[in-house]
């Protein structure tokens, strides 16, 4: 498991190069936590590099909306898919303590970056 830590931005200022200059590589053997903080938006950017179509799948959490399930998100080679996370349906509490887990599709290659919005 691949721990990741959203890159914090900092309101009214720009940044050309942030998401490119921090991204983390996945494989299909990746299974990668996003820690989550109490307060804020987050916002992952998965670019999927495999040649092909694929799948990157966002688990349910433990809250509130967690019954809505899973997200399943279909790529594509070298498509770029931004989501904005909603911590009820997706943030695990008890054992993850505040995460949100990212597993991908057999042979699935690519990078993904967390961007925490305050």
């Amino acid at each position: 498991m691949t721990d990741l830590t959203p890159t914090t931005l900092t309101l009214d200022t720009a940044s050309a190069t942030l998401a490119i200059a921090s991204q983390t590589a996945f494989t299909d053997a990746s299974d990668i936590d996003i820690a989550y903080p109490q307060e804020g938006k987050l916002l992952i950017i998965i670019n999927s590099t495999y040649a092909g179509a694929n799948t990157a799948t966002i688990a349910a959490g433990d809250g509130l909306a967690s019954g809505v399930g899973d997200y399943e998100i279909t790529t594509a080679q070298n498509g770029v898919y931004y989501v904005v996370i909603s911590s009820s349906r997706f943030k695990t509490l008890a054992a993850g303590a505040g995460t949100i887990n990212v597993t991908f599709g057999t042979s699935n290659t690519g990078f993904i970056h967390a961007l925490y919005i305050p």
